[in-house]
């Protein structure tokens, strides 16, 4: 495909903003930056696709990524929003959100969401190219050259190696307008071209990295990048904690990327400051509930279901789970189950609901409903999901034994078994992502239970 071939795509389709967006990246690449500027304001002035994250974040990304005026800014910035909103663990969202934050002069916001991208389950070479540029470019602001200098080298070594330029006449195509690889090359280029001329006006010597490392071999990246992401994460983390150590988000960040690690009881400390510092932070309470069961800190569990969960659980089923993941008072359980009969009732397909109201049912002693709850969790449209199905199979098989079905009872517990056997490891051994991780944790706690309540 060349430009024209881009430019009549999006005639024959022109409310396609997939296709404006190849376009977008097409011009850039053709180095036609007038006619991407105004190719950027029609994109913006079309509605935004508040049902599709992944086409928010991908329009925000072919906007953010040359930086505009102050009204397209926000117009962009409320895209990435909306995309990281829906899908917040998702690499290219955290990574979207990243460069928006950046483009509005938040680096603190900036440095998490981009390190949040780094992701051990989904590697995208140009996706963490972009991440470690912008992670350099963000440092170079905060007056942190050793570590901009750091960011902008694992950068440029990756694209230099493994991100190859895309020239006008094959422009990716790969049988569909829609594939993001080409669009995401180019922008990848646009980011290095950037970080390079902010890095040229550095005087001590920032300029030497941008032309030292072009002939770096792929051996030399694969060393550079035996760093994991999670240890990336930590690094990245840590230089901003040193700058701000009470930023709540920042340690929430830096929590999860310890428990991905497999480091929990660091994990433990930072997800409780950050909790501490943000009562109504609701993703660092669903962490930090089995997190602290792993932990072995039953206490710091119990506290943190009495006093934050009331507050912030009223639409996350994941947090209801959480919080009966230890028996507790009947009233507390009538209450969850009222939470969780509303998103049931929103949307019953939902894996998520129906394993909390399957969880809440079993802690009521209410067998029959949970194990018809917990079956629910445990469709075949879930079975992508290994440590949601152990976990479901876990708690069905102490509902069946309950209720004096021990074949039953049986039957699922082995099922559980055999699953953990095939696709169960320690976080850092499987490189999970952060939903994965969440998931893993609540599995070793059915599992624990399961062991403890059937002979």
């Amino acid at each position: 495909m060349n430009l024209e071939d881009y430019r009549s795509a999006v005639g024959l389709t022109p409310g396609d903003q997939y296709a404006r967006c190849q376009l977008m990246a097409a011009l850039l690449g053709a180095g036609d930056d007038a006619e991407y500027r105004r190719v950027r304001r029609q994109v913006l002035d079309m509605p935004i696709p508040a049902s599709d994250p992944i086409l928010c974040a991908t329009i925000a990304r072919a906007c953010l990524i040359e930086p505009s005026d102050d009204s397209e800014l926000a117009q962009a910035v409320r895209l990435a929003d909306v995309a990281v909103q829906s899908r917040p663990d998702y690499p290219w969202c955290c990574v979207t959100e990243g460069i928006a934050q950046y483009r509005l002069g938040k680096y603190g916001p900036a440095l998490v969401w981009l390190s949040r991208g780094l992701s051990p389950s989904d590697p995208d070479d140009r996706r963490d190219a972009m991440a470690e540029l912008f992670i350099g470019m963000t440092f170079e602001r905060l007056e942190r050259s050793v570590a901009a200098h750091s960011a902008m080298r694992r950068g440029l070594q990756i694209m230099e190696t493994t991100v190859q330029r895309p020239g006008i006449g094959d422009l990716g195509y790969r049988g569909t307008y829609y594939s993001n690889d080409f669009q995401d090359t180019v922008f990848a280029h646009v980011s290095q071209r950037e970080a390079e001329a902010i890095f040229a006006q550095d005087v001590s010597g920032a300029n030497s990295v941008a032309s030292s490392e072009r002939t770096l071999s792929r051996r030399a990246v694969a060393e550079l990048r035996s760093t994991s992401p999670a240890q990336r994460k930590i690094e990245v983390l840590n230089e901003w904690l040193s700058i701000r150590p009470d930023d709540a988000p920042a340690l929430s960040a830096r929590g999860l990327a310890f428990a991905e690690e497999g480091n929990f009881p660091r994990a433990a400390a930072d997800l409780a400051k950050a909790i501490h510092l943000n009562p109504q932070d609701s993703r660092s309470i669903r962490y930090g509930l089995p997190l602290f069961l792993i932990c072995g800190d039953e206490r710091r569990f119990s506290e943190l279901r009495a006093q934050s969960v009331p507050r912030v659980s009223k639409n996350d089923a994941m947090i209801v789970a959480g919080s009966v993941l230890r028996p507790t008072s009947a009233g507390d359980l009538d209450a969850a189950v009222a939470i969780v009969d509303k998103l049931v009732a929103a949307n019953r397909n939902d894996c998520w609901n129906c394993f909390a109201k399957g969880l809440a049912e079993y802690r009521r002693g209410h067998y029959s409903d949970a194990a018809t709850w917990l079956t629910a969790a445990d469709s075949d449209e879930n079975v992508t999901d290994p440590y949601r199905v152990a976990s479901s199979k876990f708690y069905l098989a102490i509902a069946h034994y309950r209720e004096g079905n021990k074949e039953a009872a049986k039957v699922d517990l082995e099922v559980g078994r055999e699953l953990l056997k095939r696709k169960m490891v320690k976080p850092q051994e499987r490189n999970l992502n952060d939903s994965a991780l969440l998931d893993w944790m609540i599995c070793q706690i059915a599992r624990s239970e399961a062991a403890s309540q059937m002979p």
